[in-house]
């Protein structure tokens, strides 16, 4: 019986080894460029967005595109100023090299109902793109979700963006910002 139970708590060990996370974190900053409230256009945006770079996509419907659902632990958190913005229902979206014609790699980070100063806006999407196009391609390595992400490996913060909306319509922008910086402030497995 012993030996049943040692072998038990080996096998148990070598399992949860086996399925190690590596959980990254992103701090960005940004300009907002559209501000319906909270604060004036030019204002400063700060946050945080975390992802593990060993998640299983849920969807992979074409060779270069994976979709990613994240569990509610991870999420996308700011804020502007004095406000708090949070996201916790987050899907990642990679794309890598799209087309033969239309070489592109593109990193979304999005939420589905986000909560700005405790009120959640359940039709709503708080996202973090970045995008290139540049030759050669640097952004990403195929649809998996990226070990290291530099923002430098993407287009002009015009291509690297963020968006808050209330709902899906077209007045229901809260704010639009560029992403200026980007830096890993931590990771753990």
């Amino acid at each position: 019986m012993k030996m049943f139970q040692c072998a038990l708590v080996l096998a148990i060990g070598i399992a949860g080894g086996a399925a190690s996370a590596d959980v990254v974190t992103y701090q960005f900053t940004g300009t907002l460029t559209y501000a319906a409230y909270m604060a004036p256009v030019g204002s400063q945006i700060i946050g945080t967005f975390s992802y593990d770079t060993h998640a299983q996509p849920y969807s992979r419907t074409l060779p270069y595109a994976a979709h990613y659902q994240l569990p509610e632990t991870l999420g996308l958190d700011a804020r502007v100023g004095a406000h708090r913005i949070s996201g916790h229902q987050v899907q990642v979206m990679i794309a890598n090299d799209r087309s033969p014609r239309w070489k592109v790699d593109a990193f979304v980070y999005g939420s589905a109902a986000p909560v700005v100063d405790g009120t959640t806006y359940p039709n709503g999407s708080f996202s973090i793109v970045l995008v290139t196009n540049l030759e050669p391609r640097l952004g990403l390595d195929g649809p998996r979700l990226p070990h290291r992400l530099d923002l430098a490996d993407f287009d002009t913060q015009y291509r690297s963006y963020g968006t808050l909306r209330s709902d899906g319509s077209q007045t229901g922008s809260i704010l639009d910002f560029t992403i200026d910086t980007l830096e890993e402030v931590g990771r753990t497995r």
